[in-house]
């Protein structure tokens, strides 16, 4: 369920020279990330400059091809960021074998009590680990604790599960929710799983097992005009999903 997800390098802030991973990014199209706002900063060392495919652990070797340059173009709407590959993804390719592209809920997948799961790089001193997953449930006190700069009607107020378990990586680094990292999950009545939201930039806790988390829905119809872009106009499952929502898909 993690093979949509990837890891955003950024040059090391002592050195500017060696890269580290942080933030999770979400595989829109062959040549589209979307992330957090967070992941994106005013100095050099705050600005991604590449991403890493296909890989659940970065720390641990990989292949060069699956790493591939971001171009300067970063769009904002609200919570969002959205970064554009300066060479496309090809799915197809066999070392893209662990590679997909983000199936997206619908508005409706969101509705009742549906199973939430997180998604996410574990974390060490801020840099990415092992991917893991840990269910999520909504939290009920969300007036109390929602900051001002928080759009009620487009984000959801959730808590890790309790007692529920942390799949997943299993060394030192720490399972931690955060607003760069975590990514919002539906699993469907098959067994599938659907992304329904980004985690929100609110704080810089490492949420592991009490505070809530706040995510920005990506399935709601007023979650911004980014053009998406995909295989030369054919969009996949994506761009139904967003053209629904009047996203330009040209």
């Amino acid at each position: 369920m993690s093979t949509h997800l990837a890891s955003l390098g950024y040059y090391k802030a002592d050195t500017l020279d060696e890269i580290e991973y942080r933030c999770t990014a979400i595989i829109l199209s062959p040549n589209q990330l979307l992330a957090t706002s967070k992941c994106v900063g005013n100095k050099i060392y705050e600005k991604p400059n590449r991403v890493l495919v296909g890989v659940t652990d970065p720390r641990k070797f990989f292949d060069p091809e699956l790493e591939f340059e971001l171009t300067t173009k970063v769009q904002y709407k609200n919570d969002l960021a959205l970064f554009t590959l300066s060479t496309s993804i090809d799915v197809s390719k066999t070392e893209m074998a662990n590679v997909s592209l983000a199936l997206l809920c619908n508005e409706t997948e969101l509705e009742g009590v549906p199973k939430l799961y997180a998604v996410g790089f574990a974390q060490d001193n801020g840099s990415n680990c092992g991917l893991f997953k840990t269910r999520l449930e909504r939290f009920n006190d969300c007036t109390n604790k929602n900051p001002g700069t928080i759009d009620k009607s487009r984000n959801l107020c959730l808590v890790p599960q309790r007692n529920a378990s942390h799949a997943g990586v299993s060394d030192d680094c720490t399972k931690c929710l955060t607003a760069s990292t975590s990514v919002l999950h539906v699993e469907r009545a098959d067994g599938s799983f659907c992304v329904a939201g980004i985690a929100t930039p609110t704080t810089n806790d490492c949420i592991v097992n009490s505070g809530p988390i706040y995510y920005t829905s990506i399935v709601s119809r007023d979650v911004g005009n980014f053009p998406i872009t995909a295989n030369n106009g054919s969009c996949r499952n994506l761009c139904p999903s967003f053209r629904k929502r009047g996203v330009n898909t040209n």
